[in-house]
């Protein structure tokens, strides 16, 4: 079981082969929840407060928002 610091998750989205990804306000990041409970970052900390969490197939292409952007982040 993956273990998240308090306020740490925001969005959930599945890929079509079934991998989490969360997206965190608090830490400005997306990460990916392994099966094994380890977490992997996808994306480095400092986007401005991402919002919202799209897992888009066939591209392996994960999209966040914020205020200003859309970030597309390659989910491999």
């Amino acid at each position: 079981m993956a273990q998240f610091p308090s306020n740490f998750i925001d969005n959930l989205a599945f890929d079509k082969d079934d991998r989490l990804f969360v997206s965190s306000q608090s830490d400005a990041s997306v990460t990916e929840i392994l099966s094994s409970g380890e977490l992997r970052t996808v994306s480095p900390e400092g986007m401005s407060i991402p919002m919202g969490l799209a897992a888009v197939e066939p591209t392996k292409k994960l999209y966040t928002l914020h205020m200003g952007a859309l970030y597309e982040i390659d989910s491999r």
